[in-house]
C-alpha cells in the first residue's frame, strides 16, 4: 500500500480554460497553551469582549483563525500588554 504524507501534492487537475491547479496540504501544529479563546484573551488584557472585537476590526489586535474558530496568541496578548504599559 502506497500512502502519501499529508504534505504531498495532489494529482494535477485541469481547471477552467485548461489551467492546471496544484493543491498542497500543509500541517500546522499549535500548542494549546499558546492560544486563548476570545473571552479568555479579553480577560487577560483587561478589556471587554466588545472592545476586543472592535480592536480586532481596527487591526490593533491580530487574531488567529483556524477551522472557523478565532483565537488570540499568547505573543499577541503580551504585545498588547507591553503597548498598554508604555502608554
Amino acid at each position: 500500500m502506497n500512502i502519501a504524507p499529508p504534505f504531498a501534492p495532489k494529482p494535477l487537475d485541469k481547471g477552467p480554460g485548461n489551467v492546471i491547479a496544484l493543491t498542497i496540504m500543509a500541517k500546522i501544529v499549535i500548542e494549546t497553551d499558546e492560544v486563548y479563546k476570545l473571552e479568555d484573551a479579553a480577560a487577560q488584557i483587561n478589556i471587554g469582549i466588545a472592545t476586543l472585537f472592535r480592536r480586532m476590526r481596527k487591526g490593533e489586535i491580530v487574531p488567529l483563525r483556524l477551522g472557523g474558530r478565532t483565537y488570540i496568541t499568547k505573543s499577541e496578548i503580551e504585545r498588547v500588554r507591553n503597548k498598554k504599559a508604555e502608554e
